[in-house]
C-alpha cells in the first residue's frame, strides 16, 4: 500500500508557502488579515465573533510553552529557530538556541515534533480563518 506522505520537497513548499502568513512585512500576514476583515465586518454589521476566535486561538498556540522546558522557550521561538535559525541575519541569542536545539538528539527529536506539529496546526487555524472570510465577507465584497 502506498504511503501519502510528503517528501522534501513539498514540505519545503508548504514552509515557504506559511511563512508568508507568520512574517509581518507580508500582505497575507495573519493578524494584518484578521484586522481587515474586522473592519470589513464592522463596516457591514456582522459578527466578528467566530473569527476572532479562531485567531486567539491562533496566538494562544504560538504563545504555548514547549514541552522542552528551556529558558521559556515557547513554540513561536521553535518556529523561529527552525525558519531562521541557521541563517547570518539572526540574532547571537537565538542562533545560540537553534545550535542547542540540534545538538542533543533528544532534544532534535521533540523540536522536529513540536515544529511539525506547529505547521500543521497553523495551516489548519488559517484555513479555518479563511473558510469564516470567505462565508462571512466575500458576500460583502
Amino acid at each position: 500500500m502506498e504511503e501519502n506522505v510528503p517528501d522534501i520537497e513539498q514540505l519545503e513548499a508548504y514552509v515557504l508557502h506559511l511563512r508568508k502568513f507568520l512574517q509581518a512585512n507580508e500582505r497575507v500576514f495573519v493578524p494584518r488579515i484578521r484586522k481587515i476583515c474586522n473592519k470589513i465586518l464592522y463596516d457591514n454589521e456582522i459578527d466578528s465573533t467566530k473569527l476572532n476566535q479562531f485567531y486567539d486561538v491562533y496566538q494562544q498556540m504560538f504563545k504555548s510553552k514547549s514541552i522542552l522546558k528551556i529558558n521559556n522557550l515557547t513554540l513561536e521561538d521553535i518556529l523561529n529557530a527552525r525558519l531562521y535559525g541557521d541563517l547570518s541575519h539572526l540574532n547571537e541569542e537565538n542562533r545560540i538556541l537553534y545550535s542547542s536545539l540540534i545538538e542533543d538528539s533528544n532534544k532534535k527529536a521533540i523540536y522536529n515534533l513540536e515544529f511539525t506539529t506547529l505547521l500543521v496546526e497553523a495551516g489548519e487555524i488559517i484555513l479555518e480563518m479563511a473558510i469564516v472570510c470567505g462565508e462571512d465577507i466575500i458576500p460583502c465584497l
